[in-house]
């Protein structure tokens, strides 16, 4: 059977190419998860890759200003290594890649590491004040061109946020 693109799709996008293709081999009835799949996971990339090119500006890639930002949520005596890894939106392979990222940024002023004076064997990272003023302007600079994300209106943003919420949370990775 001969699956036909729908009005809405061009023939260049290659996720709707790729979307005929797999209906073609497997059926019609994965088609729809197959392709939005498809279009979240390269808009990832195409957002990551927009806000890598702003953040170069302030010396940052993705995952500094995202290890930035979770550090910045902690308390003034920052957050022991081994919790950044639970607030980071990338994914780690391992705790030594959080500490790799957190040595990079201490070795630039843009955090600083101390022992917790609680407990001796837990490190500390919190952001200093060039850290500070560095995630400022990158958290300025993303929101000046809306994240990458310009093109949808409020209430499309909206209707996006909820729907991957409901995906999230089917998942167990959030609630309410």
């Amino acid at each position: 059977m001969a699956v036909r693109p729908r009005q809405h799709e061009e023939l260049t996008d290659r996720i709707a190419v790729g979307r005929r293709s797999w209906e073609s081999r497997y059926g019609v009835a994965a088609g729809p998860a197959m392709e939005a799949i498809s279009n979240i996971i390269r808009v990832r990339e195409i957002i990551v890759n927009f806000m890598e090119s702003y953040l170069a500006e302030l010396d940052l890639n993705f995952l500094e200003y995202d290890v930035l930002s979770v550090i910045a949520e902690a308390d003034a005596g920052g957050l022991p290594l081994s919790q950044i890894g639970k607030g980071a939106r990338k994914y780690f392979g391992h705790q030594t890649s959080i500490t790799n990222v957190v040595t990079r940024l201490d070795e630039r002023g843009l955090v600083t590491i101390a022992p917790d004076v609680n407990d001796r064997r837990v490190t500390r990272a919190a952001l200093s004040r060039l850290g500070t003023n560095r995630l400022r302007k990158a958290n300025q600079m993303l929101a000046d061109v809306s994240f990458g994300v310009g093109a949808l209106s409020d209430a499309e943003l909206e209707s996006v946020s909820a729907l991957m919420f409901r995906v999230r949370a089917e998942h167990g990775d959030a609630t309410r």
